[in-house]
């Protein structure tokens, strides 16, 4: 006896066409991640200090506090330079200025903070260039500027995909 075979549903074949048909998109990443340790000078971590990072430009801050191994993360910061405050009971307050984030950045910083009473601060000004020690990518900030400037092959936009 030769098997009835039932006539696929009329939804089933259009979600597989959909599926097959859908494009694939490659998502443009605007904002950068802070993560890191916060550790005394002997190399100890610090648990539950309190590490905020304020944006220069706009005075917004993101304040997160370390867990118990003295690891912070601070995810989707704006692009821009930041000033970075840490503190915590027994230390002398760290503060970084001058830190610059561009976009899709994963920043990893060590924070040592020395011994002391938490009304002194420690200051390090000046702009250093972070290091990418997680991953093999390298990130290119192209301005409009730049953009503008660019030849275009048979004018078409498109062709500033590639860029990055």
């Amino acid at each position: 006896m030769l098997a009835k075979f039932r006539e696929p549903s009329l939804l089933v074949i259009l979600t597989v066409l959909a599926l097959l048909s859908a494009p694939i998109g490659y998502g443009q990443v605007t904002t950068a991640t802070l993560f890191g340790r916060v550790a005394d000078p002997t190399g100890a971590v610090i648990p539950g200090a309190n590490v905020t990072a304020t944006h220069n430009a706009t005075s917004q801050t993101k304040a997160v506090i370390t867990d118990e191994r003295g690891e912070f993360t601070i995810p989707f910061l704006p692009v821009g330079a930041y000033t970075v405050t840490v503190r915590a009971d027994g230390f002398k307050t760290y503060e970084r200025s001058g830190l610059a984030l561009s976009s899709g950045q994963k920043a990893d910083i060590v924070f040592t903070l020395e011994l002391g009473v938490t009304s002194e601060t420690i200051s390090v000004t000046g702009e250093v260039p972070l290091l990418n020690t997680v991953n093999a990518e390298q990130d290119i900030n192209i301005d409009s500027r730049q953009v503008a400037d660019l030849p275009v092959l048979n004018r078409d936009i498109t062709n500033l995909i590639d860029l990055g």
